[in-house]
């Protein structure tokens, strides 16, 4: 069964890699969610067609680590299949690497493997300080920073001791 599932999930890749509508709509079910870093989303196998169709993106090679798969048969006809994959593309024109951990939800309808979920999470530091410090702007020191000026409302307050102390100055 293993080997069955993993057929299939390169079956899906290579429809991806091969932009081949077709065999990604009758590898997807009715809905499927897909997860990944800008949110998540239900589709049709239409919708993921369309996504081909017309994606600025095209996968020149994956690698999936059949190796260090996991796969667990929830029922004879669910199944999950989990994996790490490397992923070199192009999007929008430039090349693009990275590696990622994957994991698709099979379900076997009328004898056919469909996807109902995909999810992908970039490969890196769970709490994403790895991100954080490739976007975050360095810090400039405190000499370099200009001044700002800052507006305050005087509260009655200290608008009291200030003419109390101007009074008391007289």
């Amino acid at each position: 069964m293993s080997t069955e599932l993993l057929q299939v999930e390169s079956r899906y890749w290579d429809s991806m890699k091969d932009r081949d509508p077709r065999e990604a709509q009758d590898l997807t079910d009715d809905e499927c969610i897909i997860v990944g870093a800008q949110g998540a989303m239900t589709v049709s196998p239409k919708m993921v067609a369309q996504m081909l169709e017309g994606g600025t993106w095209q996968i020149d090679r994956y690698a999936l680590d059949e190796t260090k798969a996991q796969i667990l048969m929830v029922r004879d006809d669910i199944a999950i299949v989990a994996y790490p994959v490397h992923e070199d593309l192009h999007v929008d024109g430039k090349k693009v690497s990275f590696d990622a951990f994957d994991a698709t939800v099979w379900v076997k309808k009328d004898g056919k493997w469909v996807t109902v979920l995909h999810t992908e999470s970039l490969a890196g530091d769970p709490f994403g300080r790895d991100k954080r410090k490739a976007t975050a702007r360095p810090a400039r020191s405190a000499a370099k920073r200009k001044p700002t000026a800052k507006k305050t409302v005087p509260s009655r307050k200290s608008t009291a001791r200030k003419r109390t102390r101007s009074h008391s100055r007289r």
